[in-house]
């Protein structure tokens, strides 16, 4: 046996050693992409999603394994924060034609388009791609297959449509631009948010003559766990073509592209309010709580609502490992809700949703059916009627979350202060000790994860951070999972510099695991195994990431008040 593969096999072993393999229970059915009856064995795994199952804190639900607890004693160099000068042209490889960016003069190109008179302090556009798989994929989010392709959790049709919802936000005065998609998706990494800006960047210069800067698009993921395994953890990681689909991840990532390009066209006068309301969740934090709803709604001064965004924390997970059909999960019913109610599109941006769960998934809502009910349905052979508990679950789920945003919709909203928009990012340098996710790249060279190296601790990757000001609410983006107590140090450094309403996303701009504190694994071990924060550390890229993460806000705050 080679030395690469005795390395694979090693590796295979140390990562599986903490999963529970998926069982399998194969049904042939009917592929609803093509029509043909299917001849493929699917997992459906074993876990339903219900109250007394928690369907996404279990090591057996995700993919990465353990790792043993290391010493805190690095505190983040001046020099892993880097400036900022417009493109961040140092996070790819130079050579890599996928992240190229147009060689232009941009200080000589407009930011906004050139044909459209604006009359208000604002102006705002809307869009909705649909980025629905359109064959059998790989599903993400629970289980693992690696080795055996046959039990991997194949989606064999789409029970309701997956979106990428942009909101183009412009400051006609100071012309600023800056774009937020919510998409329907477990996550993507680095290099995928890379190849969305660069394009997103190429297209507005090819195909409108504007410079918009790729970095302003902010995509967020919604994390669903019954949506297309966009990363490759979730397939046979060691069958190079069984990894990740490449078709669908072009159409992903175009949809997401295309998505800002039509918001931008699309933009035109906004009067934009804003409200709070808050909506229990539960979480394994210990140190904090994340229960906030930050709706905001723009309307058209024909008094007609152009949009209406959200920014909540909750993992999309109310359908359970034995699903197979592709669904944006709660999202999907969320969305429905409040469009129909407000006439408008609306966007979900997910909050930090580590270890963060809905607390009221009621079975029942008083519906005859749910929320999608022309959808592919896929049935569980192990368990008769199952999927329909389930996919009403999820259904009133969605519901009970949109009455919240409606409810609060009833009341007073606050204009936002006409103070503008102002965009900043920040990339930063941090060093990623989890050697687990050192040992998903031997196993599969080709996931496009960072080159990590966990074994030499002066071996760093890069990260970013994006700050949008759109008048006096202040957006915060965080890459992964973050956990509430890692959104509150970069939002209390924002309070403390007298900034106002800071707005922590998770999820974007891309995905690397659960995003803990350094106080997390400073607890001790009983409250770690109490909490079950010993499972979310396996998952995560370590405690660096902390302390580079506040220091790359700390960067941007000190920089303008400079």
């Amino acid at each position: 046996m080679g030395v690469l593969m005795k390395l694979r096999l090693f590796s295979l072993l140390a990562v599986t050693a903490f999963i529970v393999a998926c069982s399998d229970d194969p049904e042939p059915g009917k592929d609803t992409f093509t029509g043909d009856p299917d001849t493929t064995d699917t997992d459906t795994g074993d876990v339903a999603a219900d109250d007394s199952v928690d369907t996404d804190t279990k090591p057996a639900e995700d993919i990465i394994g353990d790792e043993d607890v290391v010493d805190d004693e690095d505190v983040v160099d001046a020099e892993d924060v880097v400036d900022d000068e417009g493109v961040a042209e140092d996070k790819v490889e130079p050579t890599d034609p996928a992240s190229a960016r147009p060689d232009a003069d941009w200080s000589t190109l407009p930011t906004l388009p050139q044909d459209k008179n604006f009359a208000t302090r604002y102006a705002a556009g809307v869009a909705r791609v649909d980025i629905s798989p359109t064959k059998p994929i790989n599903l993400s989010g629970y289980g693992n297959c690696t080795g055996n392709a046959d039990i991997c959790r194949f989606a064999l049709g789409v029970h309701d449509p997956l979106y990428a919802t942009a909101v183009a936000f412009a400051d006609p005065q100071n012309e600023e631009v800056v774009v937020f998609v919510g998409f329907d998706g477990v996550g993507i990494f680095p290099f995928d948010a890379d190849v969305i800006q660069a394009r997103v960047q190429t297209r507005m210069y090819e195909e409108k003559g504007l410079y918009f800067q790729g970095e302003r698009l902010i995509p967020v993921a919604t994390h669903s766990h019954a949506g297309p395994d966009t990363t490759g953890l979730w397939g046979d990681m060691m069958d190079p073509d069984n990894i990740r689909d490449e078709e669908y991840m072009s159409i992903l990532r175009e949809g997401i592209v295309e998505a800002a390009i039509q918001a931008i066209d699309d933009l035109g006068d906004v009067e934009i309010a804003w409200t709070k309301t808050s909506l229990e969740n539960r979480t394994n934090d210990y140190f904090n709580t994340d229960y906030d709803m930050y709706i905001i709604q723009g309307k058209r001064p024909d008094t007609d609502t152009l949009f209406t965004m959200v920014r909540w924390a909750a993992h999309p997970t109310v359908y359970g490992s034995d699903n197979i059909a592709v669904s944006a999960d709660w999202v999907g019913p969320f969305r429905k809700k409040i469009d129909e109610a407000t006439g408008a599109l609306s966007v979900y941006l997910q909050g930090p949703i580590g270890g963060v769960y809905p607390i009221n998934r009621p079975e029942e809502c008083g519906l005859e059916e749910e929320a999608f009910p022309d959808g592919y349905k896929y049935e569980n052979p192990k368990e008769p009627g199952n999927m329909d508990v389930q996919r009403m679950k999820v259904t009133c789920t969605g519901y009970l979350i949109a009455q919240s945003v409606l409810d609060a919709l009833e009341g007073e909203l606050t204009p936002v202060a006409d103070t503008g928009i102002e965009f900043n990012y920040k990339d930063f340098e941090f060093h990623a000790e989890n050697e687990l996710f050192s040992m998903v790249l031997q196993i599969a060279p080709t996931i496009p994860l960072p080159p990590i190296n966990s074994a030499d601790p002066d071996a760093k990757i890069w990260e970013e951070v994006e700050w949008v000001k759109l008048g006096d609410l202040n957006f915060l983006t965080s890459p992964g999972e973050s956990f509430p107590t890692f959104a509150k140090k970069g939002a209390d450094i924002l309070v403390e510099a007298g900034y106002t309403n800071p707005i922590v996303m998770g999820m974007s701009p891309n995905w690397l695991g659960y995003l803990l504190v350094k106080e997390h694994w400073e607890l001790d071990k009983e409250v770690i195994d109490a909490n079950k924060l010993d499972y979310n550390m396996t998952l995560s890229p370590g405690k660096y990431l902390d302390e580079a993460y506040t220091a790359a806000i700390q960067a941007m705050v000190d920089e303008r008040a400079r």
